[in-house]
């Protein structure tokens, strides 16, 4: 059965992945995948965003929420569509058929809400990206898992850091030690390699957190707490500010759901 679509402006978000921090206030950022089916049964096909960044790149915003009735939180220095090969291992890992991505350079304002954005970005409390677009060419395509929308020409407006969006979110800690272990543990040969690392997280009162986070469970499928118990305040779970730890963490456990 085909599928309505809504003409208009369209949002599609996913995890953020921090590739670097420039200057304390410009972040360079993976905003969008590209050849992969996302959770919209969309694919964004490699030059869909080339007319957009030639022709109209003066007029895309850095919003926070995609709000724009308030004044931009940044100013997007320049965005570009990148190789599957360009992209962070973790992306790949999670994204096996992924044939790219659209990474670009914002330069976050010293105003009260940029300045407030840039630091939830530093802290991993900001963990996703999201696009705003018009779809302006695509086709339908039947698959074995259904239709699917190719997305062939878009026309980019925004660039928008978010709380929540339309693909699973991830966590906001960093654990360097275990995140070396994780990756340690999916190339390893062991097939009980990646279970012994969870039981390492789970023992440091770290694996229902990050599981929540990363959406691969509900509060409803937690176990009760110990009324007994004091209240957990969070100082005992090894936080983090280096984003780019979050972002190889975040991807890790996107890659890991298949396998919990």
């Amino acid at each position: 059965m085909a599928r309505n679509y809504r003409e208009g402006r369209e949002r599609k978000a996913l995890p953020m992945a921090v590739l670097e921090i420039q200057d304390e206030r410009e972040v360079v950022a993976l905003n969008a995948v590209l050849g992969n089916v996302d959770d919209g049964a969309d694919v964004i096909w490699p030059g869909a965003f080339a007319k957009t960044l030639a022709e109209r790149f003066h007029r895309v915003r850095v919003l926070w929420q995609h709000d724009a009735s308030q004044p931009p939180i940044g100013a997007p220095a320049w965005a570009k569509e990148v190789t599957r090969e360009e992209l962070p291992e973790e992306v790949r890992g999670a994204f096996p058929e992924a044939l790219g991505g659209l990474v670009s350079k914002i330069a976050y304002l010293d105003t009260p809400r940029g300045s407030e954005v840039l630091a939830g970005i530093k802290a991993g409390a900001i963990v996703e990206n999201s696009i705003g677009y018009d779809a302006v060419k695509f086709d339908f395509e039947e698959r074995d898992e259904g239709q699917v929308r190719n997305l062939r020409e878009l026309a980019l407006w925004d660039l928008s850091p978010v709380n929540w969006g339309m693909n699973p979110g991830a966590v906001t800690m960093d654990f360097k030690t275990a995140v070396d272990e994780l990756v340690a543990a999916l190339r390893s040969p062991d097939p009980e390699a990646v279970a012994r690392v969870l039981e390492e997280l789970k023992a440091m009162g770290a694996l229902d957190v990050l599981l929540k986070a990363a959406g691969l469970v509900n509060d409803s499928q937690s176990e009760p707490e110990d009324e007994d118990e004091p209240e957990d305040d969070g100082e005992s779970l090894p936080l983090a500010g280096n984003p780019l730890e979050v972002t190889r963490l975040r991807w890790l456990l996107l890659e890991l759901e298949n396998q919990l």
